[in-house]
């Protein structure tokens, strides 16, 4: 099992379901889904998706 390939596609899965949480006004889930997010990515030292940056 590729652990690094499952992290970045359980971020993926997650980044996804911000927009939904954003949209029905659950603004605080939405932080804590993005703060997994960036838990993933630090332990797992994966890059960012290039549609994150601002």
């Amino acid at each position: 099992m590729n652990t690094n390939q499952v992290a970045q596609d359980i971020a993926s899965d997650l980044q996804v379901r911000i927009a939904d949480l954003e949209k029905i006004g659950a603004l605080i889930a939405a932080a804590h889904v993005q703060a997994a997010i960036d838990a993933l990515r630090q332990q797992f030292d994966l890059p960012c998706e290039a549609s994150e940056t601002d």
